[in-house]
């Protein structure tokens, strides 16, 4: 074969073999048809920050020292607050949903009595309130004294002593949605009930419970009708379960009658007694009112009739909020 043919033959060989070489080092396709499979990146989630209680300001609350330093022994003041936006949370430990802090230092030995069972606090009917006395730091979980319920829901702190040198904290507190209140503030001894009328006749005492209703009045006259002068029942009362005493009597004699009710609170305006007169009573209904007194914030109830001689009269002795002893005192024509 001639020399050309034989290098041409030669190149179309090494040609066929490069080609066939490259072609083996193509990538393959994938066995089976399907795709890679992926892993993505967890994604990240953040901690939720944690919700502070705050931590109470102690030096910025009111300070109430001259107001309570001025009190002579028997003196009280009122403090007026409204927890409506009181601080929530916080210094209450779970207690109350709201409250105040006052602050106060005495400047010599005092006894204290704390109060929010004035029955000015509204609605008393529902108000449910604590009171805390702190000291060192308002916001401490360690009470100095610490009241609930003394007066239905209300609480009252007494005969607390304070000495000088010590800076205490008053902590009311709500467990409602808040609303005004009236802190009262007693310097000296708890006094006892406060007693207006001096009757001359001997008190007749009613057993509790076996007088709520007209038709169970218990009467003064005993059988006989009431001469010129006065007549006089005691008895004890609450809001809950011995809520009322009544009372029958019949006048000897036609004229102005007076009733008197006290000896029921002891001037901080714990109780809230009323008093209500009828001339007369059907299947334990009152019938013919004659007049009443129901006067709030007071230690005194009074109302005036005419009545007439022979005519049996009836007198309800209330507790509408509180509880505790009374005095009736009926004065005759």
């Amino acid at each position: 074969m001639p020399k050309f043919l034989v290098r041409m033959t030669f190149i179309v060989a090494l040609g066929a073999f490069l080609f066939t070489a490259c072609n083996s080092n193509s990538p393959s396709s994938p066995s089976g048809g399907g795709s890679p499979s992926f892993t993505p990146t967890p994604s990240f989630t953040p901690s939720p920050t944690p919700t502070l209680s705050p931590t109470p300001d102690c030096t910025t609350v009111p300070d109430i020292s001259s107001t309570i330093n001025g009190l002579s022994s028997g003196g009280i003041t009122d403090i007026l607050g409204n927890d409506a936006s009181g601080t929530p949370g916080l210094y209450l430990e779970g207690l109350g949903s709201t409250g105040n802090i006052f602050r106060f230092q005495v400047s010599s030995p005092m006894t204290l009595t704390f109060s929010l069972c004035p029955t000015e606090n509204p609605p008393i009917s529902d108000r449910d309130m604590i009171l805390a006395i702190r000291s060192g730091a308002c916001g401490a979980t360690a009470d100095a004294a610490f009241n609930d319920d003394s007066c239905d829901l209300l609480p009252e702190i007494p005969s607390f002593h304070a000495s000088p040198g010590i800076t205490y904290y008053v902590v009311p507190m709500d467990y409602g949605p808040g609303a005004p209140y009236d802190l009262r503030i007693l310097s000296g001894p708890l006094p006892g009930v406060v007693c207006t009328v001096t009757p001359v006749s001997t008190p007749q005492a009613l057993p509790a419970g076996q007088h709520l209703t007209c038709a169970a009045a218990y009467d003064l006259g005993k059988g006989s009708p009431l001469s010129t002068g006065d007549s006089v029942g005691t008895g004890q009362l609450d809001d809950s379960t011995n809520t009322d005493d009544y009372y029958s009597f019949i006048p000897a004699n036609s004229g102005t009658v007076t009733v008197s009710l006290d000896c029921y609170d002891n001037g901080l305006n714990q109780a809230d007694f009323d008093l209500y007169g009828f001339s007369g009573c059907s299947s334990g209904t009152d019938q013919g009112p004659v007049n009443s007194s129901t006067a709030p914030n007071t230690v005194f109830q009074q109302f005036n009739f005419n009545a007439s001689a022979g005519a049996t009269y009836f007198i309800d002795v209330n507790a509408y909020f509180g509880g505790g002893t009374y005095r009736l005192t009926v004065q005759t024509p």
